[in-house]
């Protein structure tokens, strides 16, 4: 078959590689080079057009280095690999491949030997819709950051489960605009194009440029900015009336400013075409953020060292209504629930942190505002005025992962399972993708926040090290709560990620299982049997039905909680060395490799029921 692709076939990232294409030409699916870097990008696109217009690429780690290498294998589907060899992406598990095929429609397929399509690209979208392409519920387009940066940008089409589709701007580190600050829109253009605009509300003005006894008006936006070897023109900027900006009060009201301002302006029209339009977009940002500032009606915003936004206590103390409705309690501090904008936002407050913590703790905060992923709770902003040290969060309306597990009802088998899977996918980020690698050391159900659609999201990740040692739940330098900690935190050795693998198996185990690790009495004393040692116990005994309380939907699904158990078991390991990584548990997880019998996790300890 004409453009088909064999089982083993593969491509390596080089200058020369030649892609696959489809049957006419009009497709390629291969490695591209991003313009102006020595990295790749795997992705389909449009080979006869002369800017090859990438058209999908993976939605998780597309960009690779020289040398990677992407295969069509049996029982992986598309495996792509650094030059080391190491798995960075794959289709999915995928058993019994026939071919894969780059068809006319711009969508590469994968076929099984009943010639049944098992994997497409069309169900896997990137930021690109094509003609015969159908949006799933449930399916999501995100834009990229730029145009070398296949990072998620700031927006998303989604289509919810209920059939309604959803444009959002999701806030990326800086932008807190809510509507009335950005105006968004949407339109299906006459070619054919969906394009969306963006454009902020006192840029409605004018400009006209005169120069002896000439004058004309400028069109916008501002473009083609020159000065000739004589003239010394100026401008002259124009808004509607009833909103000329307000000054700044560091700026006098007085004409020799506005001259200035002219001189400032006629200076700018001189330069360069890219400078023109940056500095006068930022002149009118200025006017409208003072604007802003003065009518009231919106939170001022400031930026101190960092991309994200920085409030000052009052405006947070206005924002939560003098702290008023709690969220909850954790060992870093309380949240509380608070309102900027439009917006809902978590609004904590942290306990003390290091001394000499103003550098500190906005070099922390930039580490975490620099990661981004769909299962970390995204901080939004900051405060560290005085002793004050308040973070701002995204809201999570379906509150903790332990009210969840642990309430009056038991959660379906298939939305605990989907889960445990993001949970692991938000640590396997922090530990394997971060540009600086971060141990979380505090993963448990109450660090574990969920969205309006039950997506499991990590939080407080980053923040231990914003606190003093003896600041966590124990007495000595463990950092950690009971039933959770690893070993190796009581046998004064360094710790690595794995701790955070011990802690994940823990609460593996409680997904499972609805129940708490450690169960306390009334008065706080612990009794009945530690959660591990019992889901050993069913594992050996082949009882896993009452390990899940004979909940049938987990029953009838016996091959996954058979996977799921063992991961846990193999998590929880005594010996750190023999924990997986947070990658290979997702692994796991999803079937895609087998899980090996796991021997006791505790052989050197002695344990009682």
């Amino acid at each position: 078959m004409k453009g088909s692709i064999p089982v083993g076939a593969s491509l390596t990232a080089t200058d020369d590689v030649e892609p696959w294409l489809s049957p006419s030409g009009d497709f390629a699916f291969g490695f591209k080079q991003i313009q102006g870097k020595d990295t790749f990008v795997l992705s389909i696109w449009y080979a006869k057009i002369p800017d090859k217009t990438i058209i999908w690429y993976p939605q998780t780690y597309p960009v690779v280095s020289r040398g990677s290498k992407v295969e069509l294998g049996n029982g992986r589907g598309l495996i792509l690999s650094d030059p080391q060899g190491r798995e960075v992406w794959s289709s999915r598990s995928i058993s019994d491949v026939a071919y894969g095929v780059m068809n006319d429609t711009g969508n590469f397929v994968i076929v099984d030997r009943n010639s049944s399509n098992i994997w497409q690209s069309f169900n896997n979208p990137a930021d690109t819709m094509l003609p015969t392409q159908f949006l799933e519920r449930g399916g999501v387009i995100n834009s990229k950051l730029s145009q070398t940066n296949f990072s998620r940008g700031r927006f998303q089409l989604r289509l919810l489960q209920q059939g309604n589709l959803v444009l959002n701007s999701r806030d990326i580190a800086f932008d807190f605009a809510t509507s009335e600050e950005y105006y968004h829109r949407a339109t299906l253009d006459s070619d054919g194009l969906l394009t969306l605009n963006s454009c902020k509300e006192d840029w409605f003005c004018a400009v006209a440029i005169y120069n002896a006894d000439d004058c004309w008006k400028k069109q916008l936006p501002l473009i083609n900015g020159r000065k000739g070897r004589t003239e010394v023109p100026k401008a002259l900027v124009k808004f509607r009336k009833g909103e000329v900006p307000h000054i700044p009060t560091k700026f006098p009201r007085k004409k020799k400013d506005q001259k200035t301002l002219i001189t400032i302006i006629s200076t700018l029209l001189g330069s360069s075409v890219f400078v023109n339009v940056m500095l006068i977009g930022l002149v009118c940002l200025g006017f409208f953020m003072n604007y802003q500032k003065d009518i009231n009606h919106h939170l001022s915003i400031k930026f101190v060292n960092t991309n994200l936004p920085h409030f000052t206590h009052q405006e947070l103390v206005e924002a939560t209504n003098v702290f008023k409705e709690e969220l909850g309690k954790g060992a870093f501090g309380i949240v509380y629930k608070g309102v900027i904008g439009r917006n809902t936002v978590a609004v904590k407050k942290l306990d003390r942190v290091f001394d000499d913590s103003e550098k500190e703790f906005q070099t922390e905060v930039n580490a975490i505002a620099r990661t981004h992923h769909k299962n970390l709770v995204q901080l939004l902003g900051y405060c560290d005025e005085g002793e004050q040290r308040l973070l701002v969060y995204e809201y999570m309306s379906n509150g903790t992962l332990a009210s969840f597990l642990f309430g009056d009802g038991r959660p379906s088998w298939k939305q605990r399972s989907n889960i445990a899977i993001g949970i692991a996918k938000g640590l396997s980020y922090l530990h394997e993708e971060c540009s600086t690698q971060v141990i979380h050391c505090d993963i448990k159900p109450h660090n574990i926040l969920l969205d309006e659609y039950y997506n499991a999201k990590i939080s407080e990740f980053g923040l231990a090290k914003l606190l003093m040692m003896n600041e966590s739940r124990t007495n000595t330098r463990i950092r950690g709560t009971k039933g959770y900690v690893a070993p190796e935190w009581f046998r004064n050795t360094a710790v690595t990620i794995k701790v955070d693998v011990y802690s994940f198996g823990v609460l593996l185990l409680e997904i499972i299982s609805c129940r708490r690790s450690v169960k306390n009495n009334e008065s706080g004393v612990e009794y009945g049997a530690i959660l591990t040692d019992w889901a050993w116990d069913c594992y050996q005994e082949w009882i896993l039905d009452a390990f899940v309380e004979n909940d049938m939907e987990a029953i009838d699904d016996y091959k996954k909680l058979t996977t799921f158990v063992m991961v846990g078991l193999w998590c929880v390991q005594e010996n750190p060395s023999k924990r997986p990584t947070m990658r290979k548990v997702i692994q796991m997880l999803e079937g895609v490799i087998e899980v090996s019998e796991p021997p006791c996790p505790f052989p050197f300890s002695v344990t009682s029921s």
